[in-house]
């Protein structure tokens, strides 16, 4: 593959996101790592939600399609989160990367059986504000799980 920079690169790591396409995002990081892509700033956030949604799609695969929240899957995890963590504790973090941050820890602490710290994720996140803009289609879905998730766990 010829290496990728750029808009280039930066636009298809989005149709990798929205396709859920996984393996190619994880395909990808060795260029959204190097110096010069312009992405290295996003390479903590897209380890962790690699890193996530991978063990998710292999879990729900075991599983017979459904993964339920587990304690279980807290270690398996554990590297996600720190990566998630770190765009949180980066302050050069740009708001919508921060933003689906909390959204994807969100959903981390959901499938770890975590609720309180699940809807604080959510709660930090702030949806509610009116100046949010989604930046893709990714993030609004997103959004959607978040909600969902946060509407399951104060039932």
């Amino acid at each position: 593959m010829s290496k990728l920079k750029g808009q280039r690169l930066e636009t298809e790591v989005e149709r990798c996101r929205a396709e859920c396409n996984w393996r190619r995002l994880f395909e990808l990081m060795t260029h959204i790592r190097a110096k010069g892509s312009g992405l290295e700033s996003l390479a903590n956030f897209l380890l962790g939600e690699y890193q996530l949604e991978n063990f998710a799609d292999e879990q729900c695969v075991a599983l017979g399609g459904y993964l339920r929240p587990d304690v279980g899957n807290t270690d398996p995890l554990r590297s996600s989160e720190g990566h998630l963590r770190a765009v949180l504790a980066d302050g050069d973090a740009k708001p919508y990367v921060a933003l689906e941050s909390h959204l994807m820890l969100a959903k981390l602490h959901y499938l770890c059986a975590d609720f309180e710290q699940a809807v604080v994720d959510v709660d930090n996140a702030k949806l509610e504000r009116n100046d949010i803009q989604f930046q893709t289609l990714r993030t609004l879905r997103l959004v959607a799980e978040a909600y969902a998730i946060k509407g399951r766990l104060l039932i």
